[in-house]
């Protein structure tokens, strides 16, 4: 039974080892201390600039013809330790709007889908979802190897972090791709590549792949890579259990679709009221324009608007002292044309939509980079409001 638990927790955080271990190193979870050292200076994220990260995948070619103008062809048929297998490179896909399906067996947690949140033109932001809990990675391409530059998880929320990094990083191939190249992780745990041109079948086909060890100290996991599809099967191995992994689907121009809850006062501006709507992502869609988007749409009769119709969000993260950080432009505040009540009822909504959507219970609300102050409410500098369901109804 301690076996199989071990399993089940090595499963739902492991894509590749020591994700939490670095988490906790990079000091990126939530930190409740405020100070106004954090308040005075708006960290840079995706969502403080109004371009769109470019897009390199060609979506009428996406699955097969995918390749790196650096990737050399191969020759090697068979796994002896001295052929070279291409490049490391080679088995890193960047591919927008992409969903890789797993189907598992041995753990309940096995099965799993991956999609991507965002792309540059040497990085990819991975999601995965295994029905339990969801993590975010991102992956880069370099010279002469692929990495993990970051783990993040329980992330229900989008947000672009392809230029974060965690204080180490994983590599997990590396040139020359051949048997008997190996290295040691952070946590002393050996990765070592095991096999090329393994023959690996699937219901989507048989792959020829490279076959990479990773030994911990309680398991062996061996992770099977193909070229311009990345991971195609997982094996955990742990005394007499066995766990695996394997591709079984790849569907191309899938959005990520998440429910999101907004909060909006009633017609009598008396209650908050709130309406869950299914939010179509596809890869470097902003996060603050798809919410302003769809928060404006009402939706619901009884509902009084919230964000009037000229008003923008100009920023919107997560920041580092676990609170979300949402800036507007002056129109919020302009053309809000409410009461002091009334008005309360409005930035209590915001709070609660946007507290909600990131998982955090406090909110940094501000006008183009100042504090929010009206001619009935005015907010200090660093002050956060707290989300409160207290007036909320359904």
């Amino acid at each position: 039974m301690k076996v199989r638990i071990r399993a089940l927790i090595f499963i739902l955080l492991f894509i590749l080892l020591t994700g939490c271990k670095k988490e906790d190193s990079q000091g990126e979870t939530k930190d409740t201390n405020e100070t106004s050292e954090t308040n005075e200076t708006l960290p840079i994220s995706e969502e403080t600039d109004d371009g769109e990260v470019p897009i390199i995948t060609d979506e009428s070619d996406i699955i097969s013809d995918e390749t790196d103008s650096e990737t050399e062809e191969s020759t090697v048929v068979s796994g002896s330790s001295g052929e070279v297998y291409g490049n490391a490179r080679d088995y890193l896909p960047l591919l927008e709007n992409v969903k890789y399906h797993y189907e598992g067996q041995g753990n309940e947690f096995a099965s799993f889908d991956i999609t991507v949140d965002y792309l540059t033109s040497d990085t990819i932001q991975y999601r995965t979802n295994n029905g339990g809990s969801q993590i975010v990675e991102v992956f880069k391409k370099n010279a002469d190897n692929i990495t993990r530059n970051l783990f993040r998880g329980e992330v229900y929320y989008r947000e672009n972090l392809t230029s974060k990094e965690d204080k180490e990083k994983d590599i997990i191939i590396k040139d020359p791709v051949q048997v008997g190249n190996s290295w040691t992780l952070a946590d002393g745990s050996k990765r070592e590549i095991t096999g090329v041109a393994r023959p690996i079948e699937t219901s989507l086909g048989t792959y020829d792949t490279v076959e990479i060890t990773t030994t911990t100290k309680k398991a062996k996991v061996q992770e099977y890579y193909a070229k311009d599809i990345g991971l195609v099967k997982r094996v955990y191995l742990e005394n007499d259990l066995t766990v695996t992994s394997s591709l079984s689907k790849i569907e191309v121009d899938i959005p990520l679709v998440q429910t999101v809850r907004f909060f909006y006062p009633d017609k009598n501006m008396e209650n908050i009221i709130y309406h869950d709507k299914e939010i179509e992502f596809k890869t470097n869609d902003m996060t603050k324009i798809i919410l302003e988007r769809e928060y404006k749409d009402i939706g619901k009769d009884n509902a009084s608007p919230v964000l009037p119709v000229s008003a923008k969000i100009l920023s919107l993260y997560l920041n580092k002292d676990g609170a979300v950080y949402i800036d507007f432009s002056k129109e919020l505040i302009s053309q809000m044309n409410a009461g002091a009540g009334s008005e309360g009822l409005i930035l209590q909504s915001i709070v609660n939509t946007f507290g909600n959507y990131y998982g955090v219970e406090k909110v940094y609300l501000t006008v183009e980079n100042k504090p929010y102050e009206s001619g009935h409410i005015v907010l200090e500098k660093g002050e956060k409001l707290k989300v409160d369901m207290e007036k909320v109804i359904d």
